[in-house]
């Protein structure tokens, strides 16, 4: 991703701790925060160093990474492995704290929907292969009672093959600089 940017955008891209950007303050028109303040150690921290960043009337989009689903015949599969989400902390209640807190401005809250196909095999392998952060460091006894059994069970219905309409709610919020 980063080469990819660099290839379009040059030396205005730079990898570096959410917590401490190599930015001078007020020195971007904007910021985004996209699917990632559950894997940074402090959200409200990247908050502040965001709202330093910005210039006055300057915007921080966010997109709250955890999903509200509903996949047909999988959402009894997927409530389970969601309630292995539950310790995330970015949900559009605290991401708005963590912006009032940082000094910004709420100024949009809409629910983003995002509608794709997804078979039951699919998603099973995608969660085996634990793609997603939640599933990153689940100790054995949770991935044999919790996270096996839902594989188990995606993988057990009819025509697991066969795509399902998916559909993932979250938070976009964006917030000003005043």
């Amino acid at each position: 991703m980063l080469s990819r940017a660099h290839a379009r955008l040059g030396s205005r891209i730079a990898r570096a701790d959410a917590h401490d950007l190599p930015v001078p303050a007020s020195a971007v028109d904007a910021a985004y925060l996209v699917w990632v303040l559950h894997l940074v150690a402090e959200p409200a921290e990247v908050f502040a160093e965001c709202a330093r960043v910005v210039r006055p009337s300057g915007r921080l989009v966010v997109l709250t990474g955890r999903p509200r689903t509903e996949a047909e015949d999988m959402s009894e599969f997927q409530a389970v492995l969601d309630g292995l989400r539950e310790t995330r902390r970015d949900t559009g209640d605290a991401v708005a704290q963590w912006g009032t807190a940082a000094g910004l401005d709420l100024v949009t809250r809409r629910e983003m929907v995002d509608e794709h196909p997804a078979s039951p095999a699919e998603y099973a392998d995608v969660v085996e292969a634990r793609t997603f952060s939640f599933l990153w460091d689940l100790d054995d006894v949770t991935w044999a009672n919790v996270v096996q059994p839902a594989i188990d069970g995606l993988r057990a219905l009819p025509e697991p093959t066969r795509p399902r309409h998916t559909i993932h709610r979250r938070d976009l919020m964006v917030f000003e600089k005043p």
